[in-house]
């Protein structure tokens, strides 16, 4: 199947139709664990594959903020 068409999103492969609102959700729930639970640095660690998997291949205008939100997910662990 071409590469364009389906992306992975942690361990599944969806369709790329599907795959914004899918890959949002994945990385914005580690982001509310990242800022609120209690191992920050592996939720960003997980979050940091969904996007190096699904959003920097082929790359997309919205990169940058993924790396930023990142950012702020490591900053508690940077803290402690």
């Amino acid at each position: 199947m071409p590469r364009n068409t389906k992306e992975k999103s942690g361990s599944t492969t969806i369709p790329r139709s599907d795959a914004r609102g899918a890959i949002q959700a994945a990385v914005a729930s580690h982001r509310e664990i990242a800022l609120t639970g209690a191992d920050p640095l592996a939720a960003a660690d997980e979050a940091e594959q969904i996007i190096n998997a699904n959003l920097v291949d082929q790359p997309r205008s919205c990169v940058a903020l993924w790396h930023g939100l990142l950012a702020e997910m490591r900053a508690p662990a940077a803290g402690s």
